[in-house]
């Protein structure tokens, strides 16, 4: 299709680093984890492994000549690298795109996707932890995270100039390609972006494309992306699988074809080809069910005509390599080379004439988005209110753990693994209350050290549960007491009683 590119994201963790023989121990990359993962539920297809035991090093030019080799013949027209850039300017996993800007000859376009959350470690859920174990366990902060001010954007501007210069660089209009995987941790987003493509303007180019990852579009932003799977799935801890996470494939591709783009911002959405993250989490992984090559291509078929009738310059793909996830385009001992064969199907079985949405669909997905928008604005008042208020307590020296102590409660659940969650829980640490575990539907991996359960799951008995996600209560309220005697209390109703 000549009027869209085909852009996976790809993984550099495939070669020996300094850092990862310090945490996880010498020799470690990414296919030590891929190698060493076991099913996890009978039926569960692992070691995933490559075609040939291709367990590559990226450090090997013939390794990336092979590639765009691949990404030639099967339609993939650029790689969309994980760029790591930390505070001060520190970096890991850099060397292959610094070898692939000097190896001018090998033709793998490509562009950047800064991963810019900062690395954590927590032990309890790296099934090759006891192997590599080098301290306690809890969270761990590998490398942090600061953006700092004009000084340090200067800095990393000047290490990405060259690769911009790069003629492979993908570019849109004569501005370069870059996305940001979580621009909400970025509190200078509009400044630094600004700076940038002032830089970029400086040095010969019509400004930088900014891509950023998200439902909602931010200041100085050229389009958002939707991440594939993780904007799209709400994750059910399937007992019958051992307790790992599970959801339906099929169903994930529909949710993707579902989503309107925003009315204010060009959207871009992700396929995918499959998810099972098991080799990195255990049973906290999660694995889609119901992959089969004819799934992919009908996923990607209809994504293709979307993004077409979109009017989108792209489609991502998550990922060409992300062994450790189960997500991969590169062929293995399973399927061969059919998966890359299918995306090229799907990409030559697309319609190519474009089809304008009727004025009806426009304000259905219009309207549609203004709802959501309302609501989260309702969710975002609702919380902020509740902050507040929790701040003129602290000022008054009134804690959560006095009204939870006059109430004769010593051990709590928590519910919610987001700000106000974490907030709860910094608060009641150290305490006479006892906060046993988390309860989170969705929770992110690595957050604390606390064991985290579905609320789906057995609750284990304690005093009193704390709902964070105020706007959500009555609901979430009613569910919890089909499963626990406890007291169940809303992080509002105390902050406010205190």
């Amino acid at each position: 299709m000549k009027n869209i590119k085909t852009l996976s994201m790809y993984l550099p963790q495939f070669y020996r680093t300094p850092e990862n023989d310090e945490w996880w121990g010498e020799g470690f990359t990414e296919w030590t984890a891929v190698k060493e993962a076991v099913p996890v539920f009978e039926g569960h297809h692992q070691p995933k492994a490559p075609l040939n035991d291709n367990y590559y090093n990226l450090l090997e030019r013939s390794v990336m000549e092979w590639q765009a080799g691949l990404m030639k013949k099967y339609g993939i027209d650029g790689q969309c690298i994980y760029h790591y850039y930390f505070k001060d300017g520190r970096m890991t996993l850099q060397k292959p795109a610094e070898n692939l800007l000097q190896w001018k000859d090998i033709d793998m376009p490509f562009c950047f996707c800064w991963a810019n959350e900062r690395w954590i470690r927590t032990w309890q859920f790296d099934p090759w932890a006891d192997k590599f174990r080098k301290g306690e366990i809890g969270e761990q902060v590998l490398i942090e995270q600061k953006y700092g001010g004009r000084e340090d954007w200067e800095k990393h501007f000047e290490y990405l100039l060259p690769f911009f210069k790069d003629e492979r660089y993908i570019k849109v209009d004569n501005a370069p390609v870059f996305a940001i995987m979580s621009p909400a941790d970025v509190y200078c987003l509009e400044e630094m972006l600004s700076y940038w493509r002032q830089r970029a303007a400086e040095n010969g180019f019509d400004g930088m494309y900014f891509i950023l990852s998200g439902d909602m579009p931010y200041q100085g932003a050229d389009a958002i992306l939707r991440h594939t799977p993780h904007s799209f799935y709400n994750r059910h801890r399937n007992m019958d699988k051992q307790g790992v996470f599970t959801f339906d494939y099929e169903l994930l591709w529909d949710r993707i074809m579902d989503e309107p783009p925003h009315a204010c911002c060009r959207t871009y959405f992700e396929g995918m080809a499959n998810c099972d993250d098991t080799p990195r989490r255990g049973q906290n992984g999660v694995v889609l069910e119901g992959f089969s090559v004819q799934a992919f291509y009908e996923g990607m078929r209809r994504l293709y005509q979307k993004s077409l009738e979109l009017g989108n310059e792209f489609v991502f793909i998550n990922a060409w390599n992300e062994w450790g996830e189960g997500m991969y385009l590169e062929p293995d001992q399973e399927y061969g080379y059919q998966v890359l064969e299918a995306l090229k199907k799907a990409q030559e079985d697309t319609v190519s004439e474009k089809t304008e949405s009727t004025p009806l669909e426009q304000d259905r997905s219009f309207e549609k988005q203004i709802e959501r928008a309302e609501s989260k604005s309702r969710k975002f008042q609702k919380s902020y209110k509740c902050l507040n208020r929790w701040l003129e307590n602290l000022e008054k020296d009134k804690h959560l753990y006095d009204y939870l102590t006059q109430k004769g409660i010593e051990t709590v659940a928590i519910y919610g693994c987001g700000e106000l969650g974490r907030h709860v829980l910094a608060e009641l640490t150290g305490s006479s209350v006892s906060v046993k575990y988390l309860i989170d539907q969705n929770y992110k991996i690595g957050r604390s050290s606390l064991k985290v359960v579905s609320p789906e799951d057995g609750l284990e008995e304690v005093d009193a549960i704390i709902v964070t996600p105020i706007a959500e209560y009555e609901k979430i309220e009613s569910k919890l007491r089909e499963k626990t005697k406890a007291d169940i209390f809303s992080l509002e109703e105390i902050v406010y009683d205190i």
